[in-house]
């Protein structure tokens, strides 16, 4: 009888121990969510208050009479409409580079026709 009491005790013993683990880790885990939703909290307030700050910032710059033109053109009077690279410009690029395409293409199959029959060569029966 005393090895059976034993063995209860011992099966009471590990139950609680159990019971406390599991409260250990529902601690924990209560703690490790916390954390993250002070982080996540943190984060959005951080967001929260850079968009607030560029929202006054766009508020004053409308305000100011400068608005998007002017984020994208030059400062000086001298350069207002003007800007270095316009269609005049990129067609001359784009046809250009066109240009060094298909003569590159041109000499590459020029030299494989050549070295196709140097290597094979056609035989002349009419001498």
């Amino acid at each position: 009888m005393s090895a059976k009491h034993s063995f209860d005790r011992n099966c009471e013993n590990t139950t609680l121990k159990n019971r406390n683990i599991e409260k250990n880790m529902a601690s924990e885990k209560e703690n490790h969510v916390t954390k993250e939703t002070e982080e996540v909290r943190g984060s959005i307030d951080e967001l929260k208050e850079r968009l607030s700050s560029m929202k006054r910032i766009l508020e004053d710059r409308n305000s100011s009479g400068s608005g998007t033109k002017d984020l994208f053109q030059g400062h000086a009077p001298s350069m207002e409409g003007t800007t270095m690279i316009d269609g005049s410009f990129l067609s001359f690029v784009f046809g250009g580079s066109l240009v060094v395409i298909i003569s590159v293409s041109f000499y590459a199959f020029y030299n494989l026709y050549h070295a196709v029959l140097k290597k094979f060569p056609s035989p002349h029966t009419e001498l």
